[in-house]
């Protein structure tokens, strides 16, 4: 399961290396906007959550993506990687089979929730300091986006 914890980066000579140092950071990110809450909330095809949550399901081929895979097979490679691991706070990652079992259950309303859960953190960025930070130009291509989907600015349309 991942962690949700702050990632610390540190320059010694027994530092763990990787090629892909900035999932920590996206990872972090991810956490801080409430994405990965987002999605356990709205997505349930998992009857458990024993270790991992729908989250972890999402967000595990997408991390992969991020770090150069281009197939779900490509998660193994980084499960034997220590510092991936220890930069995403995970004593685990899910196999490429489980994964594969997990994509099965996704179904049709599943695909809308996440979605939904992946339109529900802009407001949350253009709430806190994100507005600052991407400026007027992006905030306002939002809001003609949500304009034109649903006809009102700031809705979430389903």
């Amino acid at each position: 399961m991942f962690g949700r914890s702050p990632v610390h980066y540190e320059v010694s000579g027994t530092t763990q290396v990787m090629g892909h140092g900035g999932i920590g950071l996206i990872h972090r990110q991810v956490t801080r906007l409430g994405l990965a809450a987002q999605i356990d909330q709205r997505l349930h095809p998992l009857k458990r959550h024993l270790p991992y949550h729908e989250s972890d399901h999402v967000l595990n081929p997408a991390y992969s993506i991020l770090c150069g895979g281009t197939r779900l097979e490509d998660v193994e490679r980084l499960q034997g990687d220590l510092a991936y691991m220890e930069a995403l706070g995970a004593a685990l990652i899910p196999d490429p089979t489980t994964a594969g079992d997990f994509c099965r259950r996704f179904k049709a309303d599943e695909a809308m929730a996440l979605q939904e859960a992946i339109n529900a953190v802009p407001p949350t960025l253009w709430r806190g300091r994100g507005r600052g930070l991407l400026g007027p130009v992006a905030y306002l291509d939002y809001v003609l986006a949500a304009y034109m989907w649903c006809g009102q600015p700031g809705r979430v349309c389903a």
